[in-house]
């Protein structure tokens, strides 16, 4: 795998592919539908909580009614709320917005922290916690499979089932990408991993079939070591506050708030280090930053930073995922983009857009823009700035590429969509 992230749109593919998962460079990047069907309550498991009850464990499927693609890629996506609190309920809209761009979307339960409150749960509960929680989501991708493998109601391709979650939800879902019998796991916390039925977990008995993640979306998550992480691990793209108070951009402890203090429990390697170990390992990732925020998932259900970054968060997350089933468009060179640079708004936009940059460099910035054919329709050169206006002019209104290239031979990449 290559630590890129591609920017033009996949338009050139031959007519069986695009017969088969639709590839058109809208789908799987845009929302192109409008009616959406559900399956919910659909059970994929069952298994003994941390405080001995037996739990059902359900999905909620989501996916494009009347679509004509039979093979299409799902995203299984958990939600948030320190393994603490939290239902598959949360995710009901990201789930719609994912079938809107022709995923199948499936919200998850896994299993939470139901033991007393007495005092704080230590870090063994959280690690025993975190691990049944890996072993509930493996069983809802091994069901995915068994549903296709047995008529495949769902439609889906089987090659790109995708993992993505929410805080606690994102640390699930690097986890089960993640974590593989070849990690150098301590004994400690493979003894857990074995009294919960191994790396597979025991949440249902269909082992016949893989629980393999093709690309994890990490929004505010973790991972427990980065030392675990190899060559052979999936893409992932990843969005996190630098100052997050919970859970960490970088190596630190994830914490939980108690009596109005905010206290630690385990630790943990943040979306920071994820994306150093995925850049030397070589794999495909991205990594969005909010900068100057201590919030936790600031940018999404009302958060300080939704108005800035939510667009950007998701548009670049569904980018990074279309990328992963559609690949490139022929003729256009792979590009190394630095996500956390800057970003375009308003967009779409009438007349004017502006670029902003994060940390704008020193030296001249040299700037272009492209259509869809990857044609170059104007190049000019501005003095750094933090936010820099880019005219409409004569364009027609469509989808364009803005690129910019620093002196010190980076780029960076964003669309541009003039109404």
């Amino acid at each position: 795998m290559k630590k890129l992230i591609y920017f033009f749109m996949a338009l050139f593919f031959g007519s069986s592919l695009m017969a088969q998962n639709g590839c058109d460079g809208q789908r799987y990047r845009e929302l192109i539908f409008t009616d959406i069907d559900t399956a919910l309550a659909v059970q994929f498991g069952e298994n003994i909580t941390f405080n001995g009850d037996t739990q059902q464990l359900y999905m909620d499927i989501y996916y494009p009614a009347n679509d004509q693609i039979s093979n299409r890629p799902a995203i299984i996506w958990a939600f948030g709320g320190s393994f603490i609190s939290g239902d598959r309920e949360q995710l009901a809209s990201l789930c719609h917005y994912s079938a809107q761009q022709g995923y199948v979307a499936v919200a998850i339960d896994y299993r939470l922290y139901d033991g007393p409150f007495t005092s704080l749960p230590d870090s063994f509960d959280f690690l025993d916690v975190a691990i049944k929680a890996m072993g509930d989501m493996k069983a809802s991708v091994r069901k995915l499979r068994e549903d296709a493998a047995n008529g495949n109601p769902y439609q889906i391709d089987t090659n790109y089932i995708f993992a993505g979650g929410v805080s606690a939800g994102a640390i699930t879902a690097m986890q089960a990408g993640f974590v593989d019998a070849t990690d150098p796991i301590p004994a400690h916390i493979d003894t857990i991993i074995q009294n919960n039925g191994g790396l597979e977990g025991n949440s249902s008995s269909n082992y016949q079939y893989s629980s393999e993640i093709h690309a994890v979306i990490n929004y505010s998550g973790a991972l427990a070591r980065t030392s675990w992480m190899d060559a052979n691990d999936p893409p992932v793209f990843s969005v996190h506050d630098d100052g997050d108070d919970v859970v960490p951009y970088g190596p630190g402890y994830a914490s939980i708030s108690a009596g109005g203090f905010s206290v630690d429990i385990v630790y943990v390697e943040g979306s920071e280090t994820i994306t150093q170990k995925a850049n030397d390992l070589g794999l495909t990732n991205g990594l969005i930053t909010i900068p100057n925020s201590n919030d936790h998932v600031s940018y999404m259900s009302g958060g300080p930073n939704v108005p800035t970054w939510q667009d950007s968060v998701f548009d670049n997350s569904f980018l990074f995922l279309h990328n992963e089933v559609c690949g490139l468009a022929a003729g256009v060179d792979e590009l190394s983009v630095p996500l956390v640079e800057g970003q375009v708004f308003p967009n779409p936009a009438q007349e004017r857009v502006f670029l902003r940059l994060n940390n704008w460099p020193a030296g001249q910035l040299q700037l272009s823009l492209y259509d869809l054919q990857g044609r170059q329709l104007r190049q000019w050169a501005e003095t750094p700035a933090q936010q820099i206006e880019i005219q409409r002019q004569q364009l027609p209104a469509g989808l364009y590429v803005l690129r910019l290239q620093l002196e010190n031979g980076q780029r960076l990449e964003r669309k541009v969509i003039f109404r």
